[in-house]
């Protein structure tokens, strides 16, 4: 008798479906709307989607790893902690419940931590919450959130071939503002030809 996977299974793999950019509703289809995120910096549980779309994708901007070294540096991949791309390293997933430890690194500082993800019976996301180590990184994660955070948006490559920029909150633009970025993005284009 086959036995259908907990629901924490679905919600993962359409987690890492976000994480590649294949999931068209993006966190909005991952979130439940009263989801209680519990950041390594706040001290205060950050509840409902919007506020915790700003956190998650204010970190997918601040922990994507600084960039790998070239000729002959070595990167997470052979776990030295020096440069590279984040990365799950190990998950344990039971029931509705998921750790997710990750490396990755941020402005040359080594970067631990771990996610731990609760879902509903439906799959949505009611808990999130993120430890991270060792103190270097903490203070280093929390500069770069700060300073992304008080700009009060973030702007994440979009559309189905990532050719679309997205502002979260979304951005309103009047006409002239419009046309204005068109123009500018026309003038960086022919220069870049």
């Amino acid at each position: 008798m086959d036995q259908e996977p907990a629901p924490i299974h679905q919600t993962i793999d359409a987690c890492h479906r976000f994480l590649r950019g294949e999931l068209p509703g993006g966190l909005d289809e991952l979130l439940h709307d009263d989801v209680v995120f519990y950041s390594p910096i706040v001290y205060t549980p950050q509840e409902g989607k919007a506020i915790t779309k700003l956190y998650l994708e204010a970190a997918g901007q601040t922990l994507p790893g600084d960039p790998a070294p070239e000729a002959g540096g070595s990167g997470l991949a052979d776990g030295s902690g020096v440069g590279g791309g984040f990365r799950y390293t190990k998950k344990v997933l039971d029931g509705h419940t998921a750790v997710l430890e990750f490396e990755t690194t941020v402005s040359g500082k080594y970067v631990n931590g771990v996610d731990i993800i609760t879902c509903d019976d439906e799959g949505k996301i009611v808990e999130f919450k993120v430890m991270l180590r060792p103190l270097q990184a903490i203070n280093a994660v929390h500069e770069a959130m700060r300073a992304m955070l008080e700009r009060g948006y973030v702007v994440l490559p979009g559309g189905v071939r990532g050719d679309q920029l997205t502002f979260t909150p979304p951005a309103v633009l009047t006409d002239a503002q419009r046309a204005h970025c068109r123009e500018t993005l026309r003038a960086v284009l022919r220069e870049v030809r």
